[in-house]
């Protein structure tokens, strides 16, 4: 399962697949889940809403059904995986601000592992733009430039017009 803010989730889904078939298990289904977007947070303000949930419990109820069943082939989900290992492009990672308290919430919150505890400095090259360490800050010091933060939001608002759905892959 992803979760994506109306944007895209990309390669997400098939990068997952990959990584969960490669550690020995066998996914029967996946899983596109619609939230608000972490970063321009007015995109898909309020989502998950209650028909997302409705929608999700009933994506539930098909998964144990196939389960049930002799069906268990692996879903076809779009996206790629990456023919070398790691992010194939840095993403945008944001860095901490003067007003860092060093408290470490972020470097233990990060997904994937790509902010120094000590320093509080993210590694761009493992940082897969999530903004979680953004979200989890008690003191709101870690930002991405006001630049694009101006211009990203405007340019997301424009891409994520339309709101998007769960999806559901058996």
């Amino acid at each position: 399962m992803c979760v994506y803010g109306n944007r895209a989730y990309d390669n997400t889904l098939a990068e997952l697949l990959d990584g969960a078939g490669k550690t020995g298990f066998r996914p029967v289904a996946a899983v596109a889940a619609l939230a608000e977007h972490s970063i321009a947070r007015k995109v898909a303000a309020g989502r998950p809403d209650a028909e997302d949930e409705k929608r999700l419990k009933g994506m539930a109820v098909q998964i144990r059904q196939k389960l049930a069943g002799t069906d268990l082939s692996i879903p076809k989900v779009p996206g790629k995986t990456p023919d070398k290992p790691g992010r194939q492009t840095p993403g945008m990672a944001p860095n901490p601000s003067d007003t860092c308290i060093q408290c470490g919430l972020c470097a233990e919150k990060c997904p994937v592992g790509a902010i120094d505890p000590v320093t509080m400095d993210p590694d761009s090259k493992k940082c897969i733009s999530c903004m979680r360490c953004i979200s989890v800050c008690p003191v709101g010091a870690k930002k991405l430039g006001r630049v694009f933060t101006s211009l990203g939001g405007v340019a997301l608002g424009v891409l994520c017009a339309n709101l998007k759905e769960c999806q559901l892959f058996l």
